[in-house]
């Protein structure tokens, strides 16, 4: 009997990139409480360093998810 695992370490990245995103996004969002987008750009110019965090973790997690995508559906279909 072959030995599965049931959730693979990509998954477990994109998981926590995508939960760190997100209470990052609520926790800025209640700080600068943002009005529109054009709102959220202006805040991000008087204060970069935590949107850049942001955008990093933003980055890692859609890293993860085409990389979860390229290997559950694509490699499959070949």
């Amino acid at each position: 009997m072959e030995n599965r695992k049931l959730i693979d370490r990509d998954e477990i990245y994109f998981l926590v990139f995508f939960s760190n995103f997100f209470i990052g996004m609520l926790l800025l969002t209640i700080k600068y409480n943002f009005d529109s987008i054009q709102a959220f750009f202006v805040f991000a110019n008087i204060d970069p360093i935590p949107f850049f965090f942001l955008f990093i973790v933003f980055i890692a997690c859609l890293y993860y998810f085409i990389k979860i995508i390229v290997k559950k559906h694509i490699l499959k279909k070949i």
